[in-house]
């Protein structure tokens, strides 16, 4: 993507983003766009689903994308509707382009120094 790049804290910096780990279903609690909390369910795992696949659906949902489901294993924001034989962790073209939409807005006015948005992950 051009307008977003995640990367890991350093030590001792603040993330934009925390994934931590549960015993419920996997969600993701947005605080504003590229910012909030990824829970990787322990419940879904459980059940068979794909732990990378969750990852990257509840990613999505932190970026601005929402749930399409019923949808095939194609679309990333279908998440558990593709079934848990499905395994696909990237998003389809549509949903690329939406989350460059999202964060391509705030990088057009021209006080933007950066290249894209990053957004630190703890």
């Amino acid at each position: 993507m051009d307008n977003v790049e995640l990367r890991p804290a350093a030590a001792g910096q603040r993330a934009n983003i925390r994934v931590l780990a549960d015993n419920g279903w996997p969600r993701a609690l947005t605080t504003s766009l590229g910012n909030g909390t990824v829970y990787i369910g322990r419940q879904a795992v459980t059940q068979g689903y794909n732990t990378v696949r969750i990852a990257a659906h509840e990613l999505g949902h932190i970026l601005g994308l929402p749930d399409r489901k019923p949808g095939p294993c194609s679309s990333l924001m279908s998440g558990s509707s593709a079934g848990v034989p499905c395994t696909n962790p990237y998003p389809n073209a549509a949903e690329k382009a939406e989350v460059e939409d999202n964060f391509g807005a705030a990088l057009a006015h021209p006080a933007a120094t950066a290249p894209r948005e990053v957004m630190i992950v703890d």
